[in-house]
């Protein structure tokens, strides 16, 4: 095989943490130590939905369909940190999680086994209409508004210098009229 880089100007260093903000060590997650759980996800489509999209093989299989719920939920734990990366908040959240961030870290791995199904919807319409839209847009708006600064979370560490955000780690001491 090639080496598809051969001939290409690139500096190996651009790739390190200093270049790009949010890189550098890569904390290793346990199996199970999703911002949600199976529960989460049962919680808002329900047991049987649930496990229905996560069959994908139509064999009922408990092996593959747990094993597809905890790809779902690494799925959207990763998506959380990657879309949020360059928000107000250090990512990943660190425990206890804000309940905003379970339910949409939920909302976002039943989208996900739902979508794998391959189900077409349709609106009374007649006009495609994705099942689990609300749900898209309850997750689209988290989003939304994280990066604008409009939604608190409890707990979690901010970066540094955002507007929008208050940081009290900086001085113990802060009064009231600096704030």
């Amino acid at each position: 095989m090639a080496n598809q880089f051969e001939n290409k100007q690139y500096d190996p260093a651009q790739f390190g943490s200093k270049q790009f903000p949010g890189g550098g060590a890569v904390t290793p997650v346990t199996p199970g130590s999703w911002y949600a759980t199976r529960n989460d996800i049962e919680l808002i489509y329900g047991k049987t939905n649930v496990f229905q999209w996560a069959d994908v093989d139509n064999n009922e299989n408990e092996t593959d369909i747990d094993a597809r719920i905890e790809w779902a939920l690494k799925n959207s734990y990763y998506r959380i940190n990657d879309r949020l990366n360059q928000g107000p908040y250090t990512v990943p959240f660190v425990t206890p999680f804000p309940n905003q961030v379970i339910v949409t870290s939920a909302r976002m791995a039943g989208i996900e086994l739902y979508d794998s199904r391959g189900i077409t919807d349709f609106a009374e319409t007649g006009i495609p209409k994705h099942m689990l839209f609300y749900h898209v847009q309850m997750v689209e708006k988290f989003f939304v508004a994280s990066l604008a600064n409009q939604l608190f979370l409890v707990g979690q560490e901010t970066t540094k210098n955002v507007p929008g955000v208050y940081d009290d780690s900086s001085s113990a001491d802060a009064s009231a009229s600096e704030i």
